[in-house]
């Protein structure tokens, strides 16, 4: 009776049939992430240059951002497939990325 095949021996197979789908997902993880970096980026500064020197519009700012980081993350995406143009995917991902950014 044959050996089994180790894990180890099976998780080196395994990357040798699909290593090119695993780079290519890891290059579309990366572009998400630096996409929602930048947004966040933008909107960041910009809010933060705005409401420097006025108080009302900066609590105003930080109850919204607030807000936004109680919502867990299940539950916004479940919220955010629901809205048309967004569905599942990358867009979704983004809009919640920023949010919590």
């Amino acid at each position: 009776m044959p050996d089994k095949p180790s894990w180890y021996s099976s998780f080196w197979t395994y990357l040798e049939f699909t290593w090119q789908d695993l780079v290519q997902l890891a290059i579309d993880h990366a572009v998400v992430v630096i996409i929602s970096i930048v947004i966040s980026t933008v909107i960041g500064v910009g809010l933060g240059v705005l409401t420097y020197r006025t108080e009302r519009p900066r609590e105003l700012v930080l109850a919204v951002t607030g807000t936004f980081l109680t919502i867990p993350s299940l539950a916004l995406f479940t919220l955010l497939i629901q809205i048309p143009g967004l569905g599942l995917g990358a867009n979704s991902v983004v809009v919640a990325l920023v949010m919590y950014g």
